[in-house]
């Protein structure tokens, strides 16, 4: 079993070794610094749309109003418009209390000029004052991309991890490569296959975490 399942882990860890560059690499890659809303300024900006949609109708109801019925219209909007500006105070207040997020997508022949296939970028998320010593790396599974996970991806980093969304080949879900190879994925094959995927993140982790804490 070990024999046949030996090439796709090692083409796998061709591939994701080459991810312990990323950090350097990263420095030449698209950059953008953001501030995530999350917890408390996540709701002021719920209420700030709420609020932006209210005016809304309530400008669209003033051009169809009659007369009589514009005045309190125009006042219901003012009223509205010093809401959505107190709002909008308190919204921009808790955003610059925000960490700030160095958020980097990092074409893979960056790591290694030989990856030319697939060459979609990593996305990678880290705290643009350099604290944090934690590592979040996610691997989609088949046949998606990080860029999917980016929700994820920036939840992991508000809460103070470095994150790396890898992105590999990954075509096909494992059951379909074992069936084309007429490998018989059983309870003992399942678990071979866990266990070396283990051990490769596992090693993976620790070599990045050091290349960060460098």
């Amino acid at each position: 079993m070990e024999n046949k399942l030996k090439n796709p882990i090692k083409r796998l860890l061709r591939i994701a070794i080459s991810i312990i560059a990323l950090m350097v690499a990263a420095l030449m890659g698209a950059r953008f610094t953001v501030a995530i809303p999350q917890g408390n300024c996540t709701i002021l900006e719920n209420r700030l749309k709420g609020l932006e949609a209210s005016r809304a109708r309530l400008q669209s109801d003033l051009h169809k109003a009659s007369f009589a019925d514009k005045q309190s219209l125009i006042q219901q909007i003012k009223e509205l418009d010093s809401e959505i500006r107190e709002k909008q105070r308190e919204f921009d207040l808790c955003v610059a209390r925000l960490p700030k997020i160095n958020h980097y997508e990092v074409s893979p022949n960056q790591t290694d000029p030989k990856i030319t296939n697939p060459n979609r970028a990593h996305e990678v998320f880290v705290n643009a004052d350099g604290s944090g010593d934690l590592l979040f790396m996610f691997f989609p599974g088949s046949p998606q991309q990080p860029s999917q996970f980016k929700k994820v991806l920036m939840t992991a980093a508000e809460a103070g991890y470095h994150v790396i969304g890898v992105d590999y080949p990954n075509p096909e879900e494992l059951k379909k490569i074992c069936d084309d190879r007429r490998i018989v994925m059983d309870k003992s094959a399942r678990k071979f296959w866990r266990a070396r995927t283990y051990r490769l993140m596992s090693m993976l982790t620790r070599r990045i975490a050091s290349s960060i804490a460098r």
